[in-house]
């Protein structure tokens, strides 16, 4: 007996694997037929298994970044009810919960370190020299 999944079970899972799986039994069935060889049966799992990886890698890190963002709303409306002073960035007092939100993730992400920006093309370089 057959059970049908839901979309809540795998909420990452799109038709573009859909087709990828079916194409995968379709050819190991082959194979179990001696009808296809060992490569063509590898050669389509392993395009299938990369596109689930994938697909769950970037459902999470949407996810991640939602919960971030959620999380944040959070503590901006418990911090409305205890009368903290409202969150001030870039000179603009954010007055909406999605604003104080922003502005949270924004501070809470730093710009990267001198360090780990490129270094400067000898152009810009002569430029400042002259």
């Amino acid at each position: 007996m057959a059970t049908e999944t839901t979309a809540a079970a795998m909420p990452w899972w799109t038709m573009e694997l859909a087709v990828l799986r079916s194409e995968w039994r379709r050819v190991d069935s082959l194979y179990n037929a001696n009808l296809a060889t060992m490569d063509e049966c590898k050669l389509i799992h392993n395009a299938y298994r990369s596109a689930v990886r994938r697909a769950k890698r970037d459902y999470w890190e949407r996810e991640a970044v939602r919960i971030e963002a959620l999380a944040a709303m959070r503590y901006t409306r418990l911090q409305k009810k205890a009368d903290a002073v409202p969150i001030c960035h870039d000179g603009v007092v954010a007055e909406a919960v999605a604003d104080e939100a922003a502005a949270l993730m924004t501070l809470s992400r730093p710009a990267p370190a001198a360090s780990c920006l490129p270094p400067l093309s000898n152009t810009t370089t002569q430029l400042s020299a002259s």
